[in-house]
This record gives C-alpha cells, structure tokens and sequence, in this order.
C-alpha cells in the first residue's frame, strides 16, 4: 500500500509578543482537538512544547522522540530514544516506523 500525503491545512503561532503566543497556542490547541486526530507524530528534539502540545492534542497514539534522562517520553504511547550518534534520518525512519508504516530501503 502506498500513502501519498497532501499539506494544505497548516496551524502556526504568533510569537511577535508573548501574550500573543500564548493565545495563539490556545487557539491552535482548539484546532488540533477538535480535529480528533488519531495518530499524532512528534518529530521535534530540542523544544519541549511540542510535547506539551502532543500530550493535550487529545490524540489516541501519540509518537516521539524522547532525548535521554527526560521525563517527556512518559507522555508519548511510543516512543524513540534520541541517540547523538545516530543519524537524524534514521531517528526519524525509526519514529515513523513506530506507527506501523514499513519503510523499504
């Protein structure tokens, strides 16, 4: 089975002031619980929000990855340990390969 995928909804955040920010990310959290999505994919390292907002995403299977001696791989249902002396295209064809979907070489 091939899956072609398509972008054409993107959400972004206002980081002009914080306040803007903040409410940005509120409103863009709405967005992504109201969509009830299913499978969420975090494919973010360094910034620790992106886990945040996975965790209140609402969705059912959330994957991640998880740097060393960091509490935020509890809240994935799955998750990669980030290795530095892996090859980042690795850590991602593993990440998605935690989803189910068989990556051939």
């Amino acid at each position: 089975m091939i899956a072609l995928f398509c972008l054409t909804n993107f959400l972004d955040f206002d980081t002009s002031t914080f306040f803007k920010f903040i409410t940005s990310t509120i409103r863009t959290l709405r967005k992504i619980r109201k969509k009830r999505f299913e499978l969420l994919v975090d494919f973010e390292i360094y910034v620790k929000i992106s886990t945040i907002l996975s965790f209140l995403s609402a969705a059912c299977f959330k994957v991640g990855i998880a740097p060393r001696r960091q509490i935020r791989g509890l809240l994935y249902n799955a998750k990669i340990l980030y290795n530095k002396d892996v090859h980042i295209t690795k850590t991602y064809a593993d990440l998605v390969k935690k989803t189910g979907v068989q990556i051939s070489k």
